[in-house]
């Protein structure tokens, strides 16, 4: 399977793996908090987290301890544009005075990969540039500036920070600072460490040239440190380091943990990849939408010349479309999918399937609602002979004739979109289609065991577009 752009990070695969991550929406304000009682270690700490971005150019918060001044906080976030420093450049900012303001040279726009994140302060160390440290993917980023342009600055030595110590805590959003600047992606593997400036090697290892996740057992995480991993539903900010050290979440529901993680990466709409008309893309880049008239396209984030491969999706009300775009050329503005040459769809609302605009008797008609409640369309995609079927909760239609032969890729999945319409697609990481469905009374897997899809997957041998399975971004 070819894919656009570079290889993912985690396919050399390790023996150790992460299961599951958090998805972080701005759009639900969604963010975990906790105030610590007392003080720890206010000098020497770690933070440590596996990332993969949904949207990039505005500022977005991964963690912000602050007191109880609104003008006292610190915070380690992504950059916007109305920055001066790079926008989606990654900056520690400690407010107040001698507190130190570092910002990264370095952009962060990838929203297809899973990429990882360490910070360490020690501000007992006597040289001032070792008393902050950023890794990125287990390489110390050494290009740095303030987050106004200027040179950086580092905190005076055995400076008192808020991380550690007796105040509100969050992990997502500034919460002491107007527009919260909530994060828009997934987390996972989420560390902080009170007492000790760890390496990043704690985390992570290089395999085969890649960095890739390490199981942290042996982490010493002090009073205040934390580990989540979201590994319950139910309780997405429960601390596994032994400190009970647990986060009340905010804007997330038990759907929000899903299967997508640094060790297994599925594949989602690219927001950088459009058609001449746009979209707005929320719940980690699996929902489209169209809010004005005039129809857009969102493509996956993996594109495949080889295999079989398997995605569902629901409508809500509107005038949205699924199928394939084949090759590498991208419509024009308000074009919808099937209306060129090169797109291929099935129409929801009678179940004709349209090319180059035409369209022509297939399957059956598919039932949308806003609130979830219709059916689930799905998209058959065999890479390898340039066959796409179609199927309505879980039966292929037209007796299981392919809809199209022979199309010539390299292939996307795609959607359409317009008229305040939306999709939401799964790709196997979340059956639940961002709430919208309870989880599926199939909870399929694919015949290699991985993903989770709300029907099963009705022809043998077609596979999640996730890393594990060989897709790469």
């Amino acid at each position: 399977m070819t894919m656009f752009g570079s290889p993912w990070f985690g396919s050399a695969g390790a023996a150790f793996t992460i299961d599951q991550s958090c998805r972080f929406d701005s759009a639900s304000s969604s963010y975990f908090s906790t105030t610590y009682g007392s003080a720890g270690n206010r000098r020497i700490g770690t933070v440590s987290c596996w990332f993969k971005r949904a949207s990039i150019g505005t500022q977005q918060c991964l963690f912000n301890p602050h007191n109880s001044d609104a003008d006292q906080d610190q915070v380690l976030q992504f950059n916007s544009s109305g920055s001066a420093s790079v926008t989606d450049s990654l900056s520690i900012w400690w407010d107040g005075a001698n507190y130190g303001d570092l910002s990264t040279t370095q952009a962060f726009t990838d929203t297809g990969d899973w990429n990882h994140l360490v910070a360490t302060w020690d501000t007992t160390q006597a040289t001032a540039a070792d008393r902050n440290k950023i890794y990125f993917n287990g390489t110390e980023i050494t290009s740095l500036v303030s987050w106004s342009g200027g040179a950086a600055s580092y905190p005076t030595q055995n400076r008192e920070f808020w991380f550690n110590g007796a105040y509100t805590h969050a992990i997502g959003r500034r919460t002491a600072y107007s527009g919260q600047h909530y994060f828009d992606g997934y987390l996972a593997e989420v560390i902080s460490v009170d007492g000790t400036a760890y390496a990043p090697s704690q985390f992570g290892e290089t395999v085969d040239g890649v960095w890739i996740p390490k199981d942290p057992t042996g982490t010493s995480f002090g009073t205040n440190g934390f580990h989540l991993k979201f590994e319950n539903a139910s309780d997405l900010g429960s601390d596994s380091s032994g400190n009970s050290n647990d986060f009340t979440s905010s804007g997330l529901e038990a759907a929000d943990q899903v299967l997508d993680s640094p060790t297994n990466n599925f594949a989602v709409f690219n927001p950088s990849d459009t058609s001449g008309t746009t979209l707005t893309y929320s719940e980690g880049n699996l929902k489209a939408e169209r809010t004005s008239s005039s129809f857009a396209q969102a493509y996956s984030s993996m594109s495949f010349d080889s295999g079989k491969w398997y995605a569902e999706v629901i409508f809500d009300t509107g005038n949205s479309d699924a199928g394939i775009i084949a090759g590498e050329t991208n419509p024009g503005s308000n074009r919808y999918l099937g209306q060129d040459s090169y797109t291929y769809a099935l129409y929801p609302g009678d179940g004709r399937k349209v090319n180059s605009a035409s369209y022509s008797a297939y399957g059956v008609g598919i039932t949308k609602a806003a609130d979830g409640s219709g059916d689930v369309l799905g998209i058959y995609l065999d890479a390898d002979n340039g066959d796409i079927y179609f199927s309505k909760n879980g039966t292929v239609m037209n007796s299981g004739t392919a809809a199209f032969t022979g199309v010539t890729g390299p292939f996307r999945i795609s959607v359409d979109s317009e008229s305040s319409s939306f999709a939401v697609i799964n790709f196997g990481q979340d059956d639940t289609f961002a709430g919208l469905k309870t989880s599926g009374s199939a909870a399929a897997s694919d015949d290699d065991g991985y993903g989770k899809f709300y029907d099963t997957i009705a022809l043998a041998g077609y596979l999640a577009p996730c890393s594990k399975n060989g897709g790469t971004v």
